[in-house]
């Protein structure tokens, strides 16, 4: 096959996947999917996935070879001239080359953002009773039997979720984000925008690691490596000491290049891209639906929508449960900065935006910028210790931080969050030990006050053991 007509081929394979694409999101209607056709609707968007990492992969290849092919010809040389005059004609070939590239890129996000969406919502249970066994809906990837017994596995709706599962029909699963977004009104326009921006909120540039250059003795022989260290901060002393306890006394350092990076809240504009459109399309469905016209409205509602899911998102979920799986929000920084957070949090005071959507119960709880503000100075007090965390159900410590940072009672934040009292008044005993006090006011300093206090040693001696449990 020439290069000619290989040309043809890659792209007539890509152009017909992405076709095929196209009103996939129909598919995916939530309201009308059983929950048995959802697993097939999770398989498939696991099947697209594939075809389209495979198909990114041809389509580089592909391009990596024409190149070879011209710049290494034995006549290159001699046709080197005629390219030259052709150059708008090249470029022009380039951008479209580029563009299907970031089409299947787009495609792909819009497939994981699913799948996130889809674990969150949704997970295996054991047809048995008796058995109780429960998982991921990854495990319907490999079958639909349980592992214990045998028993055909059913799939329910996670009372916990935190993620908005109908914005999946609303996704550019072709990856025509560029066709949807030149199709958008003026405040639709807008409001993509404020999103994309809200999404790449960047943090100034922080230490996260280090390349040393150091000398070993291997079998009586000096050699050099090269290694990288994790790190938080500019230590020497602390390199020193990682060295020694993976190399020994006798390894020495010759060079350290400290690496830094530039934290953004999602780091794949793809992601950014497929959720703004996602949103935005969303938002307008139900604003329609309900004959809500107001043009502020139309504009901000899909940007504190979307503030609103992440806030919660960072609530809900420890670090260490934002990293294990495909969450709603690909892509997105384990551990945002607190002025990351706080300008996400912002738009959660737009106060007629969220009263709109109380009244259209789409935001289960009311949340405060200070109570995911806490949880992230919380989790970094407590020195990556998430563990600790996580011996406490994540519902109840969003539950708690709502408590201490709103007029809401405890038994009401219980209820809300399905968690019992003595749940929730065991994170705020071990919120209260561990110093959050500190960043509270003088007012939700008072609601610590339903804690009990440690009269006796025994009780003393009971508080320390709970803290460090």
């Amino acid at each position: 096959m020439n290069m000619h007509s290989s040309n043809s081929w890659v792209y007539g394979q890509v152009h017909e996947l992405l076709s095929s694409l196209v009103n996939f999101g129909d598919e995916l209607n939530t309201s009308l999917l059983s929950l048995d056709r959802m697993i097939d609707a999770y398989i498939k968007l696991f099947k697209n996935l594939k075809l389209l990492q495979i198909a990114k992969n041809k389509l580089l290849k592909h391009h990596i070879l024409m190149y070879k092919f011209v710049t290494n010809h034995e006549d290159y040389n001699g046709y080197k001239h005629d390219i030259y005059s052709y150059k708008s004609f090249i470029q022009s070939r380039q951008l479209t080359r580029k563009a299907n590239i970031d089409r299947i890129r787009c495609a792909i996000a819009s497939h994981k953002i699913a799948i996130g969406h889809i674990n969150e919502n949704y997970k295996a249970l054991c047809s048995n009773q008796k058995c109780k066994f429960s998982s991921k809906m990854e495990i319907f990837l490999k079958t639909d039997k349980c592992p214990k017994c045998g028993s055909l596995l059913n799939v329910i709706k996670d009372p916990k979720s935190i993620s908005r599962i109908d914005i999946i029909k609303y996704l550019p699963y072709s990856g025509n984000y560029l066709d949807v977004a030149t199709k958008l009104n003026s405040c639709q326009r807008w409001s993509y925008g404020e999103i994309l921006k809200l999404l790449k909120l960047e943090e100034r540039r922080v230490l996260t690691s280090a390349s040393i250059i150091l000398k070993v003795i291997e079998n009586g022989k000096t050699i050099r490596k090269n290694i990288k260290v994790e790190l938080e901060r500019k230590d020497f002393r602390l390199c020193e000491e990682r060295i020694i306890e993976l190399f020994g006394q006798n390894a020495r350092i010759e060079k350290i290049t400290w690496r830094k990076s530039k934290p953004i809240l999602i780091n794949d504009k793809y992601v950014r891209q497929s959720l703004a459109i996602a949103y935005v399309r969303f938002t307008n469905a139900l604003l329609s639906k309900h004959n809500i016209t107001n043009e502020d409205i139309y504009k901000k509602f899909p940007v504190y929508l979307i503030s609103y899911d992440m806030s919660l998102f960072l609530l809900m979920k420890t670090k260490r449960e934002r990293s294990i799986s495909i969450g709603p929000f690909p892509h997105m920084i384990l551990r945002p900065s607190i002025n990351q957070i706080k300008k996400l949090t912002s738009v959660l005071e737009w106060s007629d935006i969220a009263a709109i959507a109380n009244n259209l119960g789409i935001c289960k709880w009311k949340l405060t910028q200070q109570s995911v503000v806490l949880k992230e100075i919380m989790e970094k007090l407590l020195k990556e210790s998430s563990s600790t965390f996580g011996i406490m159900p994540s519902t109840a410590i969003a539950a708690t931080l709502i408590y201490l940072t709103s007029s809401l009672s405890l038994s009401h934040v219980s209820d809300m969050f399905n968690e019992s009292m003595a749940t929730v008044m065991n994170v705020l005993t071990r919120l209260k030990i561990y110093g959050i006090e500190k960043y509270l006011t003088e007012e939700q300093r008072s609601k610590l006050n339903v804690v009990p206090k440690a009269e006796s040693e025994k009780a003393k001696l009971f508080l320390e053991k709970l803290m460090y449990s």
